[in-house]
């Protein structure tokens, strides 16, 4: 895979981003797959910009779609949820979003779809989702550039790879962190 990248190197980051762009727009899962095989394909810079910008991407898309096409389709599927996301959303904008994106394991397409049911506008939900995305992206595709670098068991015990195993493990804590401010913010405080 990597030497596709060498041989397609503006190819083979445009397949990575229109994937991305695809599966967040359609809400099928696997964009975390996609983030770590472009971190491994790509390395860390190439594959964070890409994976970043086409998150991005994907995420305004399906926000789009679930607020201009699907929106009847969307408050079916999401039912009592949809309620709960507008009440949250109304009262807090897109810090409520910001720190509903720092939930790392928070199906995106919940997020896509459900703030589009609400009043937000387009430009507070993408920058809400371009802050909010970058530690995950971070995780995943640091994971990915570790993956790439194992080519046999003592590799996995360097210190760029417990780094990269370190940085999945802080995604729980950010998980609690915007939990607690999710509460601070439905509290009132």
């Amino acid at each position: 895979m990597r030497g596709f990248y060498h041989v397609h190197p503006v190819l083979a980051p445009l397949i990575c981003g229109a994937l991305e762009v695809v599966l967040l727009t359609l809400a099928v899962p696997g964009a975390g797959v996609v983030d770590i095989a472009a971190g491994a394909v790509l390395g860390f810079w190439p594959a964070f910009l890409v994976v970043w910008i086409s998150s991005v991407i994907g995420s305004v898309t399906a926000f789009m779609a679930g607020r201009y096409f699907l929106r009847n389709w969307v408050e079916e599927r999401l039912g009592d949820k949809a309620q709960q996301a507008r009440e949250g959303f109304e009262r807090h904008g897109g810090l409520y979003l910001l720190s509903l994106r720092f939930i790392p394991f928070l199906p995106h397409f919940l997020l896509n779809f459900g703030v589009a049911l609400t009043h937000m506008k387009l430009r507070d939900f993408a920058w809400a989702t371009a802050i909010g995305i970058l530690p995950a992206v971070w995780a995943l595709v640091n994971a990915g550039t570790a993956i790439a670098r194992i080519h046999s068991l003592d590799d996995v015990m360097t210190f760029q790879t417990m780094l990269a195993l370190c940085g999945l493990g802080v995604l729980p804590i950010l998980a609690l962190a915007s939990s607690a401010l999710l509460k601070r913010f439905d509290s009132g405080q």
